[in-house]
């Protein structure tokens, strides 16, 4: 007889024994004890309150706007009838015909395009610097030009339709429908194959060619891609978002600005088609009263000029908490979300520690004679390491949640080499009030996840702190126990510009002086102390908010992360899954940890790191949402 193999290995045999033991045991009760009084008690009444609250809003006239409820007559819905006058419209006609044009077009013919394309062009670059002795084109314009005959020749010898290929290619697969979440379509979709001409190519081609009489064909070459990015996110909202999450740390603020605006148009336009739906939660009230504010800071302002465009910028990223929150309605797209934000904060850590070990880090940051020890701070695509440290922050809790929740092998490995990449360049960036945030973090993390968690780091932690007095170098214990030393330049430094904030508020609490650095440069120096003069901000989230948009904006900013922390348990107390459970503590914990650090420095300075907190909460209520509907209204939206 075979002897079957134990299902239990040694580790989980002295897991289960350790488990069994009387300490363990008693703590366990004891914790347990602990958290049933703290959810059943005043604590968790309190955030129960957001679920009864937000069942009024269900019903209320915004929610039902654009209800699917079926109707007749002229009782029908406005966005029925908008939905019929967009669909019947000869706009909406003539983009169905050009989207199956181009889908169902041989590459050949797309061959013919950019042979003429790059042939004409190359002509054009040739006659100037020989034939008129004119300025020669650039050499990315002569190898854009090439680029194009070459490819075109690849392409002049097959016959598949533009759809065929992407469908058959592995590259594309997962660039449009492994990442972006594109819905896969095919040829046999369209009836009637639309018909292609070779000629209509050739005189295309010619155009795109003459126009580099006047203009570089690499800036036309990049013009045609944004065109066409443009078309991919207006037909689907949910790449604009992916893309976002992936790009943030990377491209500039106008190009995250275009992109947010693009996806909300798109957005716009399926919710007009009823390809969308718009829902309403209270945490939605409580971020739409905050950015009324900030455009209050825009208009209430002692330097308008500079205040009127800053408050723009912001108020389109505010906007993405709406845009994400609707778009993101199913589980794909949120671990596709996720994903995208792991693989851009994985790249951002690599950059961080290369750059700290063989790049060039400066010392302007930091007590170059209290901290002689510290070679430099790693900013790694962000400009100062402060910021980098709120973006780490903000992003390793998600991660690590991630990598607890995930079950197979290799998605574990991925997760967990992203979060210690970030844990190891949070060390690099030297910034203070990022490890606290992450220190709250992490003790979060353990208290909320369950008692048995909290039981078994109260017994780690001496383990815990005796290894880390190890493994920790002097120069991190160093630097922490500074914290609040005013002998270090920086903190004496921070601490006079909040006195100086504090003095100015005694007399512009009540509105503010209006959003921006410059708002804040025409003021504060009448209040500052001496060497604090030319300060941008604050140093302070919180005092920031006061100082541009008025004491009740602070207000209403504590209101949303009532709303947003009590969103967060009150669905993790009524949803049964571990695993999104999980996910939303991630959540919770990033958000917590920027926070934290909120308190020491002003995180919101940086456009793009605006932008990813919002981004984030967007994604968290759209998670919270999800769990807290029924499977039946969990309803797989049109594409």
């Amino acid at each position: 007889m075979i002897q079957k193999k134990s299902d239990r290995t040694f580790s989980h045999r002295i897991a289960n024994l350790f488990k069994r033991s009387a300490i363990v045991s008693a703590l366990c009760r004891l914790f347990s004890s602990i958290y049933k009084k703290a959810i059943y008690g005043f604590f968790g009444t309190l955030f129960t309150l957001y679920g009864s609250f937000e069942e009024k809003l269900k019903n209320s006239f915004f929610a039902n706007i654009f209800s699917r409820r079926k109707t007749n007559g002229y009782h029908r819905p406005l966005s029925y009838r908008a939905s019929k006058a967009y669909e019947t419209s000869l706009f909406a006609r003539a983009a169905e015909t050009v989207k199956w044009s181009v889908l169902s077009c041989p590459m050949n013919i797309f061959g013919i395009l950019f042979f003429s394309f790059g042939f004409y062009s190359m002509v054009i670059i040739l006659l100037k610097k020989y034939a008129f002795s004119l300025e020669p084109a650039s050499e990315l314009s002569v190898m854009t030009s090439a680029i194009f005959i070459v490819v075109s020749i690849m392409l002049l010898f097959s016959k598949k339709t533009f759809i065929d290929v992407v469908n058959e290619s592995h590259t594309l697969n997962f660039i449009f429908f492994d990442f972006l979440n594109m819905r896969k379509i095919s040829a046999e979709e369209h009836e009637k194959p639309a018909h292609s001409s070779a000629g209509l190519a050739v005189i295309f081609g010619i155009f795109l060619g003459a126009l580099s009489l006047v203009v570089e064909p690499y800036i036309t070459a990049v013009a045609i891609f944004a065109a066409i990015s443009g078309i991919i996110l207006l037909h689907s909202p949910e790449s604009g978002i992916i893309t976002m999450f992936l790009l943030i740390p990377f491209v500039p603020t106008m190009f995250l600005l275009g992109l947010v605006i693009l996806t909300a148009l798109s957005l716009f336009f399926k919710v007009v088609r009823r390809k969308r739906l718009i829902k309403f939660s209270l945490i939605d009230l409580t971020v739409a009263i905050f950015a009324l504010f900030i455009v209050s800071g825009g208009f209430i302002s002692t330097d308008i000029n500079s205040s009127m465009p800053k408050m723009l910028v912001f108020l389109c990223f505010i906007s993405s908490y709406f845009i994400i929150k609707n778009i993101i309605r199913s589980d794909k797209l949120t671990f596709s979300c996720i994903r995208s934000l792991t693989t851009s904060a994985s790249l951002v850590s690599v950059i961080g520690i290369f750059q700290y070990f063989f790049g060039s880090v400066s010392t302007i940051w930091q007590d170059a004679e209290m901290f002689a020890d510290i070679k430099g701070r790693a900013v790694s695509t962000w400009s100062n390491p402060n910021v980098l440290g709120e973006y780490l922050i903000l992003v390793a809790p998600i991660i690590f949640a991630m990598f607890v929740v995930s079950k197979s092998t290799r998605d574990k490995f991925r997760y967990f080499i992203s979060f210690m990449l970030c844990c190891s360049c949070l060390i690099f960036t030297w910034s203070r009030g990022a490890w606290l945030g992450f220190i709250a973090a992490v003790l979060i993390f353990i208290i909320i996840s369950s008692h048995k968690s909290v039981a078994f780091s109260v017994l780690l932690l001496p383990a815990a702190l005796l290894g880390a007095s190890f493994l920790i170098d002097t120069s991190v214990l160093n630097r922490l126990s500074s914290i609040g030393n005013t002998s270090d330049s920086s903190t004496l430094y921070r601490l006079n510009i909040w006195k100086g904030t504090l003095s100015m508020l005694s007399d512009t609490w009540l509105y503010g002086i209006g959003i921006g650095t410059e708002a804040f440069s025409a003021v504060y120096p009448r209040y500052s102390l001496s060497g604090t003069e030319t300060a941008p901000h604050s140093h302070s989230l919180y005092l920031q908010i006061i100082s541009e948009t008025g004491v009740f904006s602070l207000i209403f900013f504590f209101v949303f992360c009532f709303a947003f922390f009590g969103m967060v348990l009150y669905t993790m107390k009524n949803h049964t899954s571990k695993k999104y459970n999980i996910i939303l503590i991630g959540f919770l914990c990033g958000v917590l940890a920027f926070l934290v650090q909120g308190a020491t420095d002003y995180v919101w300075y940086n456009y793009r790191i605006f932008l990813l907190f919002w981004a984030v909460i967007g994604l968290a209520s759209s998670v919270a949402s999800n769990c807290r509907e029924n499977s039946a209204d969990q309803s797989v939206y049109i594409r």
